[in-house]
C-alpha cells in the first residue's frame, strides 16, 4: 500500500533548524512524523603534506566538553558543496586547500533529519588565519591515522564521522 504525504507544519524554528510536522498515511492510518529540516552540512578531513590529519578541538555544548571532529558546518542557502567544504576548512583551521575532493554524500539520521552529509578530503594544505564564528572556540590538532585509529579501537572516538572519512580518503 502507498503512503502519501499529506502536508507538513513548522511547530517550531531555530536560528538552525526548524522542526517539522510531517502528516503522512501510512497503511490507511494517518500519522504525524516530526522530524529536523537542517540545510546539508559539509565535514572535511584535512590532509597536510606530512599525512597528519588536521581536526578541530571544540567545545560542545550538547556534551559540555571538548571533543575531536572534523572542520564541518551548514551550508548556507545556495552555496555549492565544494564551496561550503572551502569556506568550512578555512573558518575552522585556517587552511586553504590546493586539492578539495568529494568523497562521499548520504543522510546520516534518517528517521529524524533531512540534513544531507557531504564529506570532503582537502590536501595541498597552505595555512592562514581561523576565521571562526562567535559561537565557535577550535584549536586546530593535528595527529596521525595511526592514533585515529586506536581512538576507534577503544571506542574513545566522539566523532563517528572522522571513522566515515578515514573509511573513504583513499579512494579518491
Amino acid at each position: 500500500m502507498a503512503v502519501e504525504f499529506m502536508g507538513e507544519s513548522v511547530p517550531y524554528r531555530t536560528r538552525r533548524f526548524d522542526v517539522i510536522e510531517a502528516r503522512v498515511r501510512i497503511r490507511g492510518r494517518d500519522i504525524t512524523k516530526p522530524f529536523i529540516r537542517h540545510n546539508d552540512i559539509v565535514l572535511v578531513i584535512p590532509i597536510t603534506d606530512s599525512g597528519k590529519i588536521v581536526l578541530a578541538r571544540s567545545y560542545r555544548p550538547e556534551l559540555r566538553r571538548y571533543v575531536l571532529e572534523l572542520p564541518s558546518g551548514t551550508l548556507k542557502s545556495r552555496e555549492s558543496p565544494a564551496r561550503g567544504a572551502a569556506r568550512e576548512l578555512l573558518e575552522e583551521t585556517g587552511f586553504v586547500a590546493g586539492k578539495m575532493s568529494h568523497i562521499l554524500s548520504g543522510y546520516p539520521m534518517l528517521g529524524y533529519s533531512d540534513a544531507k552529509y557531504h564529506f570532503f578530503k582537502a590536501t595541498s594544505l597552505k595555512g592562514g588565519e581561523q576565521k571562526l564564528e562567535n559561537d565557535e572556540d577550535i584549536k586546530v590538532v593535528k595527529v596521525s591515522r595511526k592514533y585515529l585509529l586506536k581512538l576507534i579501537a577503544s571506542n574513545k572516538l566522539d566523532d563517528v564521522n572522522i571513522a566515515i572519512a578515514l573509511q573513504h580518503i583513499d579512494k579518491k
